[in-house]
Parts: structure tokens; sequence; C-alpha cells
């Protein structure tokens, strides 16, 4: 005779099901903004710069700025 898995060994597999179901379901869509943020679309997006024409300042509170002189 078979024996019914035991009420946990249910839940558990219930668990793993759920999990692998919402897994699946959340790469069916993706959110993304209806447009584009106002602050990027004025400006270049790519800035390219070298040690000629930038540099790095550690403040005396450990963080660093990046300057970057502009042309």
């Amino acid at each position: 005779m078979k024996s019914k898995p035991s009420p946990p060994r249910r839940a558990n597999l219930l668990l793993v099901i759920s999990f692998c179901l919402l897994l699946a379901v959340s790469y069916l869509f993706i959110s993304q903004p209806a447009y584009d943020s106002s602050v990027l679309q004025n400006t270049p997006r790519i800035q390219y710069f070298d040690a000629e024409d930038s540099y790095i300042l550690q403040k005396a509170d450990g963080t660093y700025w990046l300057y970057i002189v502009a042309h």
C-alpha cells in the first residue's frame, strides 16, 4: 500500500512549486517607465576623459571626488 505524504511534506512541496511558478511568472514582464528622464534627455550620456583632463580628490572624511575639466 502506498501511504499519503505527510502534511508537512505536502506543504513543502506546495511551497517549492509556488516559488518555481512565481519565478517563471516574474520573467513574463518587465516594468519600465513610460518616458525617459528629462535630466538625461539634454545631456550626452557618455563622457570621455583621461588623466590629462580629470583628477581624483580625497577629502578629509575619507570620501573621493572625481573632477573632470570641461572642454
